[in-house]
């Protein structure tokens, strides 16, 4: 049996240069992956490469405070341990590197807010009022992060959880094109205890809630799957299961689960 080898591309020179594509400007990009699968970290990813491109990038968080998000980009910018961040026990050989990543973050244009219970209207509202005081500055807003969808609260009568994330999508899919920016939502996908890549019916709103974003992107890391494999430790699978602006394909990448880290060259 002939062994395939793994070819790792870097996101940063094709799935990110395609997200940050102009033409990506008013539309809604679903990122979808099953629990633990890297969801947050490639949305950090993402925002991050944005923002160190000068392009000024909201992100709601709404699982976890602005302290502990904060953490995440730190250490994927800064290849420190996550763990070691957080309980403040960093190495001395990486305080030097640790203080140079925090101040890039820190001048770097980045807004977070991270109420935990949060509207359409309001995430709208937020983002409208972000772009009009960028504007008023020669600034223009780029992308809004959105983590995750299923916990945006609606206040409408449907009691179809179901039913309200298609309606949520479809908020935030208008949003996008008025404010004419990129919308990058996270979501949880059907849990599964078997093998294999998602696919659009995995989606939580199956193929109905697959046609409402100009984009579908899913992580997919076989690592958490059926017994260890170190082999597998240290790389994910970025899967384009819906792309208004090219082909659907999938993409072998680097991952370091120490720091929630993607391969960047």
């Amino acid at each position: 049996m002939k062994t395939e080898k793994r070819k790792i591309k870097s996101t940063s020179k094709n799935i990110l240069d395609c997200l940050m594509d102009r033409r990506q400007r008013g539309e809604l990009m679903l990122l979808g992956g099953r629990p633990s699968q890297g969801k947050t970290a490639l949305a950090v990813h993402f925002a991050t490469k944005a923002i160190f491109q000068k392009q000024p990038t909201l992100y709601f968080s709404l699982e976890m405070d602005r302290q502990r998000l904060m953490e995440r980009f730190i250490a994927a910018e800064s290849r420190v341990k996550l763990k070691d961040i957080h309980i403040g026990r960093i190495p001395n050989s990486s305080c030097k590197i640790l203080l140079a990543a925090t101040k890039r973050l820190t001048v770097a244009p980045l807004f977070v807010c991270d109420h935990s219970t949060l509207t359409t209207h309001r995430i709208r509202s937020i983002s409208r009022d972000l772009k009009l005081r960028l504007a008023r500055e020669g600034k223009t807003l780029s992308a809004v992060c959105i983590d995750y969808l299923q916990l945006i609260k609606d206040p409408g009568a449907l009691r179809n959880r179901r039913e309200e994330e298609l309606l949520i999508l479809k908020e935030l899919k208008r949003m996008a094109h008025e404010l004419e920016i990129l919308v990058i939502v996270n979501t949880q996908l059907k849990s599964s205890k078997k093998r294999g890549r998602p696919t659009l019916s995995h989606l939580p709103g199956g193929q109905r809630m697959g046609r409402i974003p100009n984009t579908v992107l899913f992580v997919h890391r076989e690592y958490a799957y059926g017994p260890p494999a170190p082999k597998l430790e240290s790389f994910a699978e970025l899967i384009f299961a819906k792309n208004a602006h090219g082909a659907t394909r999938a993409q072998t990448v680097s991952f370091d689960q120490r720091s929630a880290r993607f391969g960047i060259k």
